[in-house]
């Protein structure tokens, strides 16, 4: 469909949707994160860029409506200052300053979280790094699967949000 320039009308449920939702996409880019796929397109209800889950769709059926070409988004660089899938087009990347512990740390020297990871400071508590990214849910999930071995320094309201979630689990665990 994206090479053949067609439009889709797709039945689709997302995770947190009741019921299914009737979309008329005009395909423009695939991307795979995390083993799953996402189709990348323009949104004729929204009239902007949606993001859909290949593994949420119910169903598709080519459409007879024009096709709209993609003359805006170079997907090459789309996806440069995110973790993962979830791009923000209004927003801009933030710096992220993490402390990293030595036992967590071989990991992330190994495979780094995102191409802009940079060590700004070694000492016996852990490794201080910064990363230059949206903060989305692709990125604060992937920095809780590090449980206790990484601690937030900035920005304040990922800090806050992570003092937040940590609250809730230990209730939960108490």
């Amino acid at each position: 469909a994206i090479n053949n320039h067609q439009v889709l009308h797709i039945e689709y449920q997302g995770f947190k949707q009741n019921k299914v939702a009737q979309v008329v996409l005009h395909p423009w880019y695939l991307k795979q994160y995390n083993n799953r796929w996402f189709l990348f397109g323009f949104n004729e209800e929204y009239n902007s860029l949606s993001n859909l889950a290949i593994d949420r769709i119910i169903s598709i059926v080519e459409s007879r409506k024009k096709y709209i070409i993609n003359k805006d988004i170079n997907f090459d660089e789309f996806f440069d200052d995110v973790v993962g899938v979830s791009v923000n087009t209004k927003g801009s990347p933030e710096r992220i300053v993490l402390l990293v512990s030595n036992d967590v740390w071989p990991y992330l020297e190994s495979k780094p979280i995102h191409g802009s990871q940079k060590v700004i400071h070694r000492s016996d508590r852990g490794i201080e790094l910064t990363l230059e990214v949206q903060v989305n849910h692709e990125l604060t999930a992937l920095l809780f699967s590090y449980m206790d071995g990484i601690e937030v320094i900035e920005p304040e309201a990922l800090r806050v949000k992570f003092q937040q979630v940590s609250g809730t689990i230990f209730k939960k665990y108490k």
